[in-house]
């Protein structure tokens, strides 16, 4: 977790881990990531069910992967997007660039 590629997830993990043993202003200065940002993927974590943000962010990256799929990964993210807006989604192309 300490490499220098480490995800933000893994340091909130590893700040789960070790709240007993050291505060979360400490950890978080030298994991460099929020304090906020921890409370709030450990709020996420102890969630039984998804917000329906996360369900609809679900949505599309099923329908992303399945354009990208038909299209036999030709198409990028312009063109998905296109096809996200003849579907009637209205989205940005920027939020769910990622998932291609």
């Amino acid at each position: 977790v300490l490499r220098f590629k480490s995800t933000k997830a893994e340091r909130f993990a590893l700040m789960d881990v070790e709240y007993a043993n050291f505060t979360v202003t400490r950890m978080a200065r030298l994991l460099d990531v929020s304090r906020a940002g921890y409370y709030c993927w450990r709020a996420a974590q102890r969630r039984d069910v998804p917000l329906p943000s996360e369900q609809r962010h679900d949505e599309l990256d099923v329908k992303i992967l399945s354009f990208h799929r038909a299209s036999h990964g030709d198409y990028g993210e312009p063109r998905i997007t296109g096809d996200l807006h003849e579907s009637g989604d209205m989205v940005s192309h920027r939020p769910r660039k990622s998932v291609q």
